[in-house]
């Protein structure tokens, strides 16, 4: 009697089909309970989102905590974990002067703000709502004052509803935000434990030559973001300083609002000036249309002063992308996120630039080809007539003749 032998070629396609089916019904059973799976994603990201906060103000934090470090060092102060303490202690005592400074100085320059801006915007609303009933009326039309209040009141519910929701999401961001700032110190002072348990458990789980691709991949992006998006920060602020100070000096309605709208928009490479300077002509309109030729005037020396002096010492070569990829990153990203893909845009982008750099400087490398840009500039270039065109390729003549001056050497 012979007793059954499995094949392991079959076993291990019985296999595959199995777990192939498995996930095709998990697919299935997730799509099917879509609205389930979306609030379930809902709460773990609301249950997360500090944990993420927490990382990311650790790692924008992480650079001021290195300078208080090294200033540390100077100081002759010896024991590492006393010197990291210190240096996170410091860094949270700046973070907390710039937000009582923030809180009590420049909140209620920004409700003085407001507040004149509010009525300014009302006179405007009613004189442009008289003059549009005038002119319906002109035309034969019947309409009145009450019937915008109409209209008013009938959407006002929803109004306050939606402020209802806002004001609620806004208490939930300062708890995140406040837990946030919480965790981020810890998660400094052990950064280098956090990252030995992530390189072990990657060293357990992908082979060597995997684990050494995702370094070299997320030191391209801790390069990318730490040099490019943490020096924006510091960039935007010294700009939003210059943008204060001279709003007043030149007498700039709304001086705060503003000089805030342009800080934010400055975050934007290239285009973040014009998104932020667009708008704020416009309010300015609406107080005295003649102080906008001072507001354009100082936006524009302050740009050049950011562009030519400030930019390139804090950034320098953050990215090594051109202006031309900077603006095409900036436009994919804000088509497909908005704001938020405007501002992320550039580091990610860059980060894909030098893995495909890599992986063209490899391939290249391995045919024996150089990988400068510049000798692929004549590429399909030829000397022949249009009938009998060839194609030569001028890095492959040059290593020819490097062959062939070794051969006469030896």
């Amino acid at each position: 009697m012979k007793f059954f032998r499995p094949s392991r070629r079959y076993t291990t396609v019985a296999i595959y089909a199995c777990a192939v089916s498995a996930l095709a019904m998990l697919v299935v059973a997730a799509v099917m309970n879509i609205s389930v799976l979306t609030s379930w994603l809902q709460k773990i990201g609301r249950i997360l989102t500090p944990v993420l906060l927490g990382f990311l103000f650790a790692y924008i934090l992480n650079p001021l905590v290195k300078l208080f470090e090294k200033l540390l060092t100077k100081m002759k102060m010896k024991r590492s974990s006393l010197r990291r303490f210190a240096a996170i202690l410091l860094t949270l005592v700046l973070l907390s002067l710039v937000l009582f400074l923030f809180v009590y100085v420049i909140v209620p320059l920004v409700i003085g703000d407001t507040k004149i801006l509010g009525q300014r915007l009302h006179i405007f609303a009613t004189n442009g709502l008289a003059a549009l009933t005038e002119w319906v009326k002109n035309l034969g039309f019947e309409i009145t004052i009450d019937t915008f209040r109409t209209v008013l009141e009938q959407y006002w519910n929803r109004i306050v509803a939606y402020m209802t929701s806002f004001g609620a999401g806004l208490l939930t961001f300062s708890y995140q935000f406040i837990i946030g700032v919480a965790l981020s110190a810890p998660i400094i002072y052990h950064k280098e434990h956090i990252r030995a348990c992530v390189r072990q458990f990657m060293a357990a789980i992908f082979p060597a030559k995997a684990c050494v691709y995702v370094e070299r991949v997320a030191d391209y992006t801790n390069t990318a973001f730490s040099k490019y998006l943490v020096g924006k920060i510091f960039e935007a602020a010294i700009v939003g300083v210059l943008n204060t100070v001279f709003y007043y000096i030149f007498g700039v309605p709304y001086p705060m609002i503003i000089a805030i709208i342009m800080t934010v928009t400055d975050l934007i490479p290239a285009i973040g000036p014009w998104l932020g300077g667009i708008p704020c002509a416009l309010l300015i309109c609406t107080a005295d249309p003649w102080r906008v030729i001072a507001f354009v005037l100082v936006s524009l020396v302050i740009q050049q002063v950011d562009a030519n002096l400030v930019a390139p010492k804090i950034l320098g070569e953050a990215v090594g992308l051109n202006g031309m990829w900077i603006l095409i990153s900036i436009s994919i990203g804000g088509g497909l996120f908005g704001i938020p893909g405007m501002l992320l845009s550039v580091p990610v982008f860059s980060v894909f630039y030098m893995i495909l750099r890599d992986f063209a400087n490899a391939r290249l490398a391995k045919k024996g080809h150089t990988t400068d840009t510049a000798v692929y500039k004549d590429l399909f270039a030829s000397r022949a007539s249009h009938r009998g065109r060839r194609v030569f390729f001028p890095f492959l003549r040059r290593k020819k003749h490097l062959e062939h001056n070794d051969d006469e050497t030896v």
